[in-house]
């Protein structure tokens, strides 16, 4: 079965009805039905729907006052303070709370490696996103980003290419012809760097040793 990552703009829920209710000024709904998962839905559709960063911020604050145990509100909200508000502060508090209300999400470790990544936080980035392979092998994105990392910032030229070349397969498998050429291009800048370094070479013919 594929298990494909609901990015972070991607997890939604939508309900036609209440987006027009929404936008209508003359609707208001009871304030003793609305509940935490009402506020839930209302934030999504508000802050992903509607651009509302406000509006999205407090209905998630409303979710979480009404259930301290809703990991998904944790988890927008952390969304919300990393890539809007630069509180990343707030979203690595929102993030691991989410985590140990659910710790088999594999979209908030997504979400939370790239917020360690902003914070120059590379090896815990990088335990996030072994974390989201592990939960879910198939998304090519997370494979795209751990290379990216360990190209940038770990210096591990290896480990790049190989997550490069499976998210080259994994975009091709999927037919997002545009990533999975993008993946080829990133490959061979990969390889030229290691041809040209010395130290990388090195590695890896100690490695080809010690496997043998």
């Amino acid at each position: 079965m594929r298990c494909l990552i609901a990015k972070t703009s991607v997890r939604v829920m939508l309900e036609e009805a209440t987006i027009i209710d929404l936008e209508s000024s003359n609707y208001i709904v009871p304030t003793a039905t609305i509940t935490a998962e009402d506020y839930y839905r209302d934030a999504n559709i508000k802050y992903y729907e509607l651009q509302d960063i406000h509006g999205g911020l407090s209905d998630y604050d409303r979710a979480i006052e009404l259930d301290p145990n809703h990991a998904l509100a944790y988890s927008n909200r952390g969304n919300i303070k990393k890539d809007r508000l630069q509180d990343y502060h707030g979203s690595l508090a929102d993030y691991d709370r989410a985590l140990s209300l659910n710790p088999h999400d594999p979209v908030t470790y997504y979400n939370r490696a790239l917020l360690k990544n902003i914070k120059q936080d590379y090896q815990g980035s990088l335990a996030d996103y072994n974390r989201a392979i592990e939960l879910c092998p198939d998304d090519a994105d997370s494979y795209n980003n751990r290379a990216m990392l360990k190209y940038l910032e770990l210096e591990d030229l290896v480990g790049a290419v190989e997550d490069m070349q499976t998210a080259r397969s994994l975009y091709e498998q999927q037919g997002n012809d545009a990533r999975s050429i993008q993946a080829i291009e990133l490959i061979a800048r990969f390889q030229s760097k290691i041809d040209s370094s010395g130290l990388q070479v090195d590695f890896l013919k100690t490695r080809s040793i010690e496997e043998d």
